[in-house]
């Protein structure tokens, strides 16, 4: 059976409960999407029953390799038998991280916008990024919690859960070895050594429940969420007094702050909201919080012209993601340790329901990741080139890639 959807959106229909392939199911999905994955290798692969639940795929030689990592870890649409179903009511989800967190619902279509988004990568750089994602759907495995909560519990969801982050921790390993480490300058004259490339995380979330409002006046919400660590309720603030953002060593570089990283013009969510072109008539969809545009997600999730909940008089604002467990865990090259080491800037991508279903059609969602990956893979090599100062044939820079 196809990891890939060919024609349905329904989240029923749309996500396969069994597929086998003595094959990689990432390079399988590459073929289906055609795209050209000659330069891309599966490097490790976490496999059970024949089947391959976890893959980390990148360069075949790391002197190839875009200072870039990429996770999937929502995507999966894979539902074994061998793994019972996670519950809500299970006595891990009552321990730290659990309860309060505790989805199943799988962030559909992540996983073809995350393969188009390697495609980009190598099409304009000539180098290939590293891409870690799990096949089994979250109903059986969330690799962005805590592992109890996580796997409760079951041995081969746990496997794959430390393969997950061990597969991320060695690529950024790889990179380390690649492209080196850069040394900046933190409060009290404290240094902070950082991997010179970056990792970004995608997931996607509908807003059904709060952005969205019941009589059909706001829509699915157009805004991409881009992650820091940063709570929304801190980003009306001053944010370089901020100490624990996953861009702790971005804003330690000499001629960075954190403020003009996370929400100025040259930002993530500004470059990708410049760089993105779609035939879809919202003048909003693209656009990032925070970004220049919209520095104050605090704000955007009070309105209620984009907020369902304050729309209808809640004292509820809608919900800002501002980043999970694999984006924080992974600032730290040791994830297991994290404390006094080597960092890597982490960012995680929230990616708004119209971006990831298009209009409706098979061919108009094609097209829509296609030209979300396009948009992501200018913004973040111009912003990697522009942090580090790095080149790769001379098509990191924004104005060469817009």
């Amino acid at each position: 059976m196809s990891l890939l959807t060919k024609e349905s959106d329904s989240l029923e229909q749309a996500e396969p409960t069994n597929f086998k392939s003595k094959f990689s199911p990432a390079l399988s999905a590459f073929s289906e999407l055609s795209l050209d994955a000659d330069q891309l290798q599966v490097l490790e692969s976490f496999t059970h029953n024949g089947d391959t639940l976890v893959e980390l795929l990148g360069p075949r030689s790391v002197q190839h390799a875009a200072p870039l990592i990429i996770t999937v870890g929502h995507g999966g649409r894979y539902k074994p038998d061998y793994i019972p179903d996670r519950s809500r009511d299970s006595p891990h989800c009552l321990q730290k991280g659990g309860l309060s967190s505790f989805s199943t619902i799988s962030d559909l279509f992540t996983d073809e916008i995350g393969f188009r988004l390697v495609a980009k990568v190598i099409e304009k750089s000539d180098k290939v990024p590293y891409l870690i994602i799990t096949h089994l759907h979250r109903s059986k495995l969330d690799v962005n919690r805590l592992k109890d909560a996580a796997a409760q519990g079951n041995p081969i969801a746990e496997g794959a859960w430390f393969a997950y982050h061990d597969y991320i921790a060695s690529a950024q390993l790889k990179l380390k070895g690649e492209y080196g480490t850069v040394r900046g300058e933190i409060k009290r004259n404290q240094d902070i050594e950082g991997v010179r490339g970056l990792l970004i995380d995608l997931h996607g979330y509908a807003g059904k429940n709060d952005w969205q409002s019941e009589d059909g006046t706001i829509g699915p919400p157009p805004f991409i969420h881009w992650g820091y660590r940063i709570p929304g309720r801190f980003l009306n603030d001053n944010v370089n007094e901020f100490g624990n953002s996953t861009f702790a060593h971005a804003s330690s570089l000499e001629n960075e702050d954190l403020d003009s990283l996370i929400r100025g013009p040259t930002s993530i969510g500004s470059r990708f909201y410049a760089a993105f072109n779609t035939s879809i008539s919202s003048e909003y969809l693209g656009a990032g919080i925070p970004s220049a545009e919209f520095p104050d997600p605090a704000s955007v999730a009070k309105d209620p012209h984009w907020c369902g909940l304050a729309k209808i008089g809640s004292t509820a604002s809608c919900r800002y993601f501002s980043g999970g467990y694999t984006m924080i865990q992974h600032e730290f090259l040791d994830w297991r340790a994290k404390i006094g080491q080597t960092r890597m800037n982490t960012v995680q991508a929230e990616l708004p329901k119209p971006l990831r279903f298009g209009n409706g059609t098979a061919e108009d969602r094609a097209k829509m990741h296609d030209q979300c990956a396009d948009a992501m893979s200018t913004a973040l090599l111009s912003f990697i080139n522009d942090l580090f100062k790095l080149s790769t044939n001379g098509h990191l820079s924004l104005e060469d890639l817009l």
